[in-house]
């Protein structure tokens, strides 16, 4: 028996490179036939080229890149009642905000509406109440809401973003390679690898730090950072400063399979997360990570498992992390296989999908919020 109908509006106030937007690419290219899908988001590249082409989206809007537009908001609600729009997922703040606004001007739509991180930590005193304010505001509005963490999900609850019947814990989810990189038995190239934008939230002054540090214990080390972002400037001129001959700024790349297959250790030094692909997409390589213990790390991190986890405030034991991993052959290995299990149990893209739509039909064949 065929599933139901679902009519679905994707909206992302972003379209380039990043975790909220890699996970709308997914969801409109990978949501099963029954789920009819369109999508609001910016003219940002790479996604909104793509996005344009794939058959499987029916139509696309756009709106200001991670700006709020009355005119947008009223372009969308028309193209709500246009298309009979039963479900919007929203992902991200601002994309939040379009979803729940819509709410009041099509009140036949249900909202879903994802995180993808919370984000108290970036604003100052005031900003910070405001931004407090409005999510408590908006939750009336929202039918359903999902988390891509439980430490996410919790953070939430104590904020009183939602409400503990309407908080869906959903992992991100990709597509496992069935062939692994391989994994040196010898010594191994030791590139240290970075992917995130150079942002407040990615804390890449933490992994200057590091890279600081190793330089005289371990000459050989080489930093590579792959992305770029609003501290890119201020962090090149940070390293020449200090003369770190350590650490090559990549740029950014859509494509990050070659730096993850020949990279030793991933490091992530985020002040907070959601639940970050870089670290689900190194896992999937049988890559090990390093990275801050912090609310999303320490549910894609296992330590023991996939890598290991250590303190935000403390880059002397990120260093000590990495190199009992670079220097243990035997160790990589087991961390290799351990990554590669957890993707399959636990953050693989059939089982994020699989109860998304689940959420899609519940909410989407409601009669009532």
């Amino acid at each position: 028996m065929s599933s139901p109908v679902v009519r679905l509006l994707l909206i992302t106030a972003r379209a380039d490179i990043g975790g909220g937007p890699r996970h709308v690419d997914l969801l409109a290219r990978h949501l099963p036939g029954h789920v009819e899908r369109w999508i609001a988001a910016p003219n940002d590249e790479p996604y909104a080229a793509q996005w344009r082409a794939l058959r499987s989206v029916r139509g696309r809007f756009e709106i200001p890149h991670r700006r709020f537009s009355w005119r947008a908001l009223l372009q969308l609600a028309a193209a709500c009642r246009r298309h009979r729009i039963a479900v919007v997922h929203s992902h991200g703040k601002g994309a939040g905000l379009y979803a729940r606004l819509l709410r009041l001007l099509v009140p036949s739509v249900r909202v879903v509406h994802t995180f993808h991180g919370v984000h108290v930590g970036e604003y100052g005193k005031l900003a910070g109440i405001a931004y407090r304010l409005l999510e408590r505001t908006l939750r009336p509005l929202t039918t359903a809401f999902v988390n891509v963490s439980r430490g996410e999900r919790q953070q939430c609850l104590d904020l009183r973003f939602v409400t503990a019947e309407r908080a869906h814990v959903i992992y991100n989810g990709i597509a496992q390679n069935a062939a692994p990189r391989e994994t040196p038995t010898g010594a191994v190239a030791p590139v240290i690898l970075t992917i995130a934008r150079f942002c407040f939230q990615k804390h890449m002054a933490l992994a200057l730090d590091i890279a600081d540090r190793a330089r005289a214990a371990h000459p050989g080390w080489r930093f590579v950072w792959v992305g770029d972002g609003p501290e890119l400037d201020a962090l090149r001129q940070e390293a020449v400063r200090r003369a770190l001959r350590n650490v090559d700024f990549a740029g950014p790349t859509r494509d990050v399979r070659p730096y993850l297959r020949s990279a030793a250790v991933l490091l992530s030094t985020s002040r907070w997360e959601g639940l970050p692909y870089a670290l689900i997409e190194a896992s999937a390589e049988g890559l090990p990570i390093v990275a801050t213990n912090v609310v999303g790390n320490d549910e894609a991190v296992l330590p023991g498992i996939n890598g290991s986890l250590f303190s935000p405030d403390d880059p002397d034991e990120a260093v000590h992390h990495i190199a009992a991993i670079v220097d243990d052959a035997t160790v990589r290995k087991h961390l290799a296989v351990g990554a590669r299990q957890l993707v399959a149990s636990t953050f693989s893209l059939e089982r994020s999908i699989g109860q998304l739509v689940a959420l899609y039909d519940t909410v989407g064949n409601a009669r009532t919020a």
